[in-house]
């Protein structure tokens, strides 16, 4: 059964209480965790809480664990991985941004990738839709090589998957051009 949804977060309170952040990149952005130098330890969530830090940043590439065709179910193993980092996260009282990273071929082709893209979102909605306000999300990393058009049909069809099951959770949204100010236009 489903809990209660969290209560709607002040946008302006949310980055105040983000506070100091760190990105626990080159791990799970990896194609596969330790490729690119970097495996998750339960030490480094201690490190960052002990650091007074708030945040962290948890890029993932959700594209590398996803199946390329429908229904795009996502690999339970990764999902445990995420899981267990979200967990080590929020026991010690931190923020965690749940990020999708590298997902090349959205920025390549995004039409052929629009259905992945919202169904992908669609899961890690119901997935952790009962975990707390310090969870949220970041729908696309630094998105590039694509047309802010495409852009701004792409990700409000990944919001409203994500607004199915988590209508109070905190979304990061970036615009095109690596999240460029001129992006944001």
């Amino acid at each position: 059964t489903r809990g209660p949804a969290p209560a709607p977060v002040d946008a302006f309170e949310q980055l105040k209480r983000l506070g100091r952040g760190v990105n626990f990149g080159n791990a799970l952005a990896a194609p596969k965790e330790g490729e690119g130098g970097m495996t998750l330890e339960e030490g480094f969530f201690e490190l960052v809480k002990t650091g007074s830090f708030n945040t962290i940043r948890l890029p993932a590439r959700w594209s590398a664990h996803a199946l390329t065709e429908a229904p795009y179910t996502i690999d339970e193993a990764f999902f445990e991985r995420v899981d267990w980092a979200i967990d080590n996260a929020t026991r010690r009282g931190l923020n965690i941004v749940v990020n999708m990273h590298h997902y090349e071929e959205l920025m390549t082709a995004p039409d052929g990738n629009r259905d992945r893209f919202v169904a992908i979102w669609r899961q890690i909605g119901e997935r952790y839709q009962d975990r707390p306000s310090s969870v949220l999300f970041e729908l696309c990393n630094e998105p590039n090589g694509i047309a802010t058009g495409k852009w701004t049909e792409l990700f409000p069809a990944a919001l409203a998957a994500v607004r199915e099951t988590n209508p109070t959770r905190t979304v990061v949204i970036g615009g095109v051009d690596w999240n460029s100010i001129k992006g944001l236009e």
